[in-house]
């Protein structure tokens, strides 16, 4: 945690914040004596407390205020040179400042106990230190007006007394767009522009605001701060950084934001999903959020040292994410300033710790996840895999019915051959081709069975062997040879034909492709088998084994089938015409399955057994999720120092004890607390964010730490009624709705001197914020003005343009798994919330957005010129900005109505005369330039894919 960026933050707005209510204090009818005592409650009586003085000194009483303490006399009435309080507070001489490991009292703070002292310093009575307001559950004040929207009964009313004008609501255009953005990421067209402004009616603009939470993009665009909060990404960071499949949980936040799931249900399935009773595959997918992780899959990395690291990541991420609290800081001792104790962590911490993981993925594959996973597939797929397995059930019920027919007519037959010995089989000698180079691997299996082939005497001994090996194929890659023997049958006889490759292998009998495995392995026998009834005559078998690399080898061996006196006892049964239970069908078919000759029969196996392939291949294909399970019961125990050697004393799952909740077994239980309406934390810290998603700062600005260091809420009766508001039903559209139906978010951002007087920051809200779309946005707003986005929702992470080599600082070994595979066609232009995202070289077009290897909810905002440098020399950019160009050129084949379509499309107004003017200049400019330099025109025509 960076406590130098903390510290400097809260001092800053300390100023500001003090700096309001002097400004207002008139207005309340503060008095010294009662600001100095709110100073001290707040600030200096909860170490200074009659109880338990630090440094002896007590200012919670008269007396004690006095007496003084250690250093001498804290409070001389009328003398501020002699009084320590004051002295103190100004770092006077060689003693540190008072609050001691806090942040300093603003300059505001000290001149009020200064006046304080010098008019005598009469505070009555005992003082109390307060409790701090967020640990206090939200009470929900009464709005001043119920005639408006009563954010803006309460934003008004602060408005008004510090003396600053109303804006006006901003005109027609900047509200779709504005609010186009904000709800779904995307500009708006120009259609719903002109719809909207030329809606006359009353509710026009909350007809817009309806259709914007109903479109299916609104999830999209609300998913970016929750993904950025959860560090979500594709892969798991440090050097070996594997791929994950984490992309499913994305989809997951994705719908349930777009179905409004409400807020408590959607914290509870990604806290504690897979607890619920009878917890679906997309519970258990969401909490994939505690899974989000870092994974260290570097040789060396020390298991239980990283599952101790997943540990305090998943208690630091819930803590900030849900509660705003910033209980990292009780991981190696008590909280220095919040009322959290070391065993208040490592109990928060036993919720989190029955996980059955071992602190590092396995190795050597190009997805690197750890267990426990679930196996979940899009609807997509699903769909694809239930309408094959329901076809493979049809069939399988006609196959039931054909092999029992042929099980009672082919019975008499059957059971001679299976009687006979495999003795009757006479096999001539192994001969083989000339080893032949296919080219790769995979074209060996491409190619037609040759039935016009050269064979010569193998005169190796190979029948029953493990595995012999195969002259002239040896060490020769991707090498073919075929063998083949003839079978000479006195009489029918159940055979079971065994073989083992090295490779790839292939098998026919008789013309008929029994077997093919385009397999790379050692050979070992009994790898690849079938089973037949071999009539009387001459058969001809025919192996093909195909090379990869080194040894190239073969094992055959050619046995009676197994079959139980069970199952010869059933076949007589049927013999003799008798029938067959079901149970005696089940018992003999796996055994006589590939020795019936039924032909419908044998096309129905066929087809079974290609949709079953079919089936296990797309199953094998989904994606596997890591999730949370309490599957391994742990003891916790406070560690010394936060060292995972060194435990101490047990502890029992908890939340913090400041918070008194009920006794909690587990996550389900804390997840149950953390969305109760007395839960002081969970709805304050949500409305937070939602504010600063809508205005760019949060009511309070430290929105990952509402605790004694983070700022005070600049409307703390507002956040406690929207949070009220909130946990009524916590439906997240609702209060989205009522956010922007507000005036306060409709208002003109227009920054008036009065503004930059009173309140430069815009604290109060007299207008809107002006801010910076954010990057991620902004190339979605390119891609939609020039027509090439590719608006598909959810699946695979997708690869667009990135500058060349953007992975090559990784020092992965393994070029083949971590190369930048760019996509082509439209995913080149899905939006980028899909663009995959590796933890150690993030999109180098998304500057500002967060890392994603912790926790982030208050994500930086700058004004760099380096922005501009990027995007003016990234491939998106410049191919969005030439589509846009042509298009525009298209629709009006004069410069002038080009530029004016452009600046439309791309601001959503029309250009003012001087914007107009400085683009006839460029356009001039360009065209003198590129008319005399064809070239360059070539190579900005070359850029990209779109035409």
């Amino acid at each position: 945690m960076n406590y130098m960026r903390v510290h400097t933050v809260t001092v800053l707005f300390s100023l500001l914040s003090t700096a309001l209510i002097a400004a207002n204090a008139s207005s309340r009818d503060a008095t010294i004596d009662a600001d100095a005592k709110r100073i001290l409650e707040q600030r200096c009586v909860r170490c200074h407390t009659e109880k338990a003085p630090s440094g002896s000194l007590d200012l919670a009483t008269v007396a004690g205020r006095k007496r003084g303490g250690k250093s001498g006399p804290a409070v001389i009435p009328g003398n501020i040179g002699d009084s320590k309080v004051f002295t103190r507070l100004q770092a006077s001489g060689s003693m540190p400042s008072m609050p001691l490991g806090d942040k300093p009292l603003s300059s505001v703070e000290q001149k009020i106990i200064q006046k304080w002292i010098e008019s005598g310093a009469s505070l009555s009575g005992t003082l109390k230190a307060k409790t701090h307001w967020a640990w206090v559950a939200p009470k929900r004040p009464l709005a001043t007006s119920a005639e408006v929207n009563p954010i803006d009964s309460f934003i008004q009313a602060r408005v008004t007394s510090a003396g600053l004008p109303i804006s006006p609501l901003a005109e027609k255009r900047t509200q779709i767009r504005r609010v186009t953005l904000d709800l779904i990421g995307l500009p708006p067209t120009q259609a719903e522009v002109d719809a909207f402004i030329n809606d006359r009616a009353p509710n026009a603009y909350e007809k817009v605001v309806d259709r914007l939470l109903a479109s299916p993009h609104y999830g999209e665009r609300m998913a970016l701060p929750w993904l950025d909060a959860a560090r979500y990404a594709d892969s798991n960071g440090f050097q070996q950084d594997g791929d994950t499949h984490q992309y499913v949980w994305r989809d997951w936040v994705v719908n349930a934001l777009n179905t409004n799931m409400p807020f408590d249900q959607f914290a509870t399935e990604q806290l504690a999903g897979d607890l619920l009773p009878g917890a679906t595959d997309a519970q258990r997918v969401a909490t994939g959020f505690n899974r989000n992780h870092l994974l260290n899959g570097e040789g060396g990395a020390i298991p239980e040292e990283q599952r101790n690291v997943n540990l305090f990541d998943r208690v630091n991420t819930t803590a900030t994410t849900f509660l705003g609290i910033s209980l990292a800081c009780a991981q190696c001792h008590d909280h220095k300033y919040d009322p959290f104790t070391q065993k208040d962590y490592y109990s928060f911490m036993a919720l989190f710790n029955n996980v059955p993981e071992t602190g590092v993925p396995p190795g050597g594959a190009q997805y690197r996840i750890a267990e426990p996973t679930v196996t979940y597939g899009t609807a997509v797929e699903n769909e694809k895999i239930s309408r094959l397995e329901a076809q493979q059930k049809t069939l399988q019920t006609s196959l039931d019915v054909s092999v029992r027919k042929a099980i009672r007519t082919e019975s008499s037959a059957l059971l001679p051959a299976l009687d006979s010995q495999i003795a009757v089989i006479k096999p001539s000698i192994w001969q083989t081709s000339q080893v032949s180079t296919d080219g790769s691997f995979q074209q060996a299996f491409d190619r037609p069975y040759p039935t016009a082939i050269t064979y010569v005497p193998l005169n190796i001994d190979v029948d029953g062997k493990q595995s012999v090996e195969l002259p002239g194929i040896s060490n020769k890659n991707n090498a073919s040879v075929y063998l083949m023997r003839t079978l000479n049958v006195a009489s029918p006889v159940a055979a079971e034909f065994r073989f083992g490759s090295d490779d790839g292998i292939r098998v026919w009998l008789d013309d008929d492709l029994k077997i093919s495995n385009a397999a790379q392995r050692a050979a070992l026998l009994g790898q690849e088998s079938f089973t037949t009834i071999l009539t009387p005559g001459e058969h001809r078998l025919v192996v093909q084994v195909v090379n990869g690399a080194g040894i190239g080898g073969f094992a055959f061996e050619l046995r009676k089938p197994a079959i139980t006196a069970d199952q010869i006892a059933i076949l007589r049964k049927a013999a003799v015409g008798k029938d067959l239970s079901d149970a005696e069908i089940r018992a003999v078919q796996v055994a006589v399955l590939p020795m019936l000759q039924a032909n419908d029969f044998s096309n129905l196996r066929k087809q079974v057994a290609a949709i079953s392939k079919e089936v296990a291949a797309l199953r094998a294909d989904l994606p596997k999720v890591m999730v949370m399970s309490d599957a391994q019961p742990r003891q916790t125990r406070i560690l010394d120092r936060g060292e995972y050697l060194q435990p101490r004393e047990p502890v029992t799952p908890a939340v913090p004890a400041v918070f008194s909740a009920a006794p909690i077994k587990n996550r389900l239980d804390f997840a149950k607390w953390l969305v109760r309406t007395d839960n002081p934390l969970t709805a304050r810290v949500q409305i937070n964010r939602y504010w600063q998603l809508f205005f760019g700062t949060g009511l309070s600005k430290t929105s990952e730490n509402v605790g004694t260091l983070g700022e005070p809420p600049s409307h703390p009766e507002l956040l406690d009624w929207l949070a009220t508001e909130f946990s009524w039903d916590w439906d997240v559209k609702r209060i989205h709705k009522l956010i922007v139906m507000s005036h306060t978010y409709q208002q003109k951002s227009d920054v008036l001197p009065i503004h930059l007087k009173k309140d430069p920051a815009n604290r109060l809200y007299a207008r809107q914020s002006r801010l910076r779309v954010p990057s991620l946005l902004l190339r979605d707003v390119a891609l939609s003005v020039s027509g090439l986005i590719n608006q598909t929702i959810g699946g695979k992470p997708v690869y667009p343009y990135q500058p060349k080599g953007i992975w090559d600082g990784l020092a992965i070994t393994n070029e083949r798994d971590f190369s930048y595979p760019q996509s082509t066609g439209a995913n080149l232009y899905r939006r980028s919330l899909y663009t995959f995202w590796r933890r150690t070289a993030a999109p180098g077009n998304m500057f500002d957005s967060a890392s994603r290897q912790q926790c982030t909810v208050n994500a930086s905002r700058t004004s760099t010129p380096l922005h501009a440098l990027t995007m003016m020399n990234d491939i998106t950019w410049i191919e969005a900005a030439r589509v846009l160009a042509t298009n525009a050129i298209e629709w009006n084949g004069t410069v002038d109505s080009s530029i004016s379509d452009m600046g439309l499309s791309i601001l959503g107004r029309p250009l003012t005369s001087k914007e107009l003017q400085t683009m006839r200049k460029l356009a001039a400019t360009s065209m003198k330039y590129y008319g005399a330099q064809p070239s360059d025109v070539d190579s900005i025509l070359s850029i990209g894919n779109a035409p």
